[in-house]
């Protein structure tokens, strides 16, 4: 089973610093459509980029567009 965590990093959460992890190593960011990093907590391009990362990792190849923006929705933007 993997478990993926994310926390936010830096001196304030106001800055837009964070960290996820798989079974405790970093998250490959597979960059699209946020070169500044993986983010949470609403629908943009930061979180879609970190379910985008989620999903490839876990199924082990790029997954379909809908799948993430999905996933994204259900999931990371929330």
């Amino acid at each position: 089973m993997k478990i993926y965590k994310g926390n936010r990093v830096g001196p304030s959460v106001d800055i837009r610093g964070v960290e996820v992890t798989v079974n405790g190593k970093p998250l490959k960011h597979r960059v699209y459509h946020s070169p500044a990093g993986f983010e949470w907590g609403y629908g943009g391009s930061g979180p879609a980029d970190l379910a985008r990362s989620i999903l490839w990792d876990y199924l082990g190849k790029e997954p379909p567009r809908v799948l993430y923006q999905n996933f994204k929705d259900t999931f990371v933007a929330t």
